[in-house]
């Protein structure tokens, strides 16, 4: 079974970084594992405006969240920062790993 990096990319107005972190690592991270789709995550920061989190999960995993669990989790995600956030998505497919 391949295995995949389901990565998000959020951009941030430096102003709510103390409260976004608080946020993905006291809430939205802890739902999306809750799901029981992925593996496990890397939540990281690049500069002060930019973070990264990548989780690793299977094909099926995947489809399964983006199809029952995604909108849910956006609209609250949206919910606590409606402005100042620019969020990019995509698929990795892990090519080896150790």
């Amino acid at each position: 079974m391949k295995m995949l990096i389901y990565q998000v990319e959020i951009k941030i107005s430096e102003n709510i970084a103390d409260r976004f972190e608080d946020y993905m690592l006291k809430q939205h991270i802890p739902d999306v594992m809750a799901t029981g789709l992925f593996q496990r995550y890397v939540f990281s920061r690049r500069g002060s405006q930019t973070y990264q989190v990548q989780y690793f999960t299977d094909h099926r995993s995947l489809s399964l969240y983006l199809e029952k669990e995604a909108s849910r989790l956006r609209a609250d995600f949206i919910r606590n920062f409606p402005d100042n956030v620019i969020i990019e998505r995509q698929t990795l497919e892990i090519l080896g790993m150790s």
